[in-house]
């Protein structure tokens, strides 16, 4: 819904200002998420069994700069689809959405390892499909 929506109804803005309306959003949300969990301190599970309940932890270089990386990516990546959906039919660039699915799958492979299951690899095979379909059997309009 609110891919059509970004079509319908914030047609007039820029991509940069939605862009940043949609990054500043996510960072103020998940800052106060940060200083809920910090404040409540409550005991968490060691290494990544406790992700979701720890609270801020300060980070290594390495991870600063793979953050860096994959915001930089990601302000391009948002960027592109926010204008795709700015100017073509909800329909026909939401197909273009599913692109995360390898991609994460190449960057899970390739950061830590983790390898896919026949049912994963399954699913990505027949959102693939679905997608070659809508492209191709797309009505035409007079």
């Amino acid at each position: 819904m609110g891919n059509i929506t970004t079509r319908r109804n914030c047609g007039p803005e820029t991509a940069w200002a939605m862009l940043t309306g949609f990054f500043i959003a996510i960072g103020m949300m998940g800052l106060t998420v940060m200083l809920i969990l910090t404040a409540i301190g409550s005991e968490v599970a060691p290494g990544p069994q406790g992700f979701i309940a720890r609270g801020a932890v300060w980070p290594d270089a390495t991870f600063l700069f793979w953050i860096f990386m994959q915001a930089v990516f990601s302000i391009f990546g948002v960027g592109m689809m926010i204008q795709a959906y700015r100017l073509a039919e909800a329909s026909r660039v939401s197909v273009f959405e599913y692109v995360l699915l390898p991609v994460s799958a190449f960057w899970g492979y390739i950061l830590w390892g983790q390898l896919l299951s026949w049912v994963a690899i399954m699913g990505m095979i027949l959102i693939a499909i679905s997608g070659l379909l809508i492209s191709l059997f797309r009505p035409i309009q007079a």
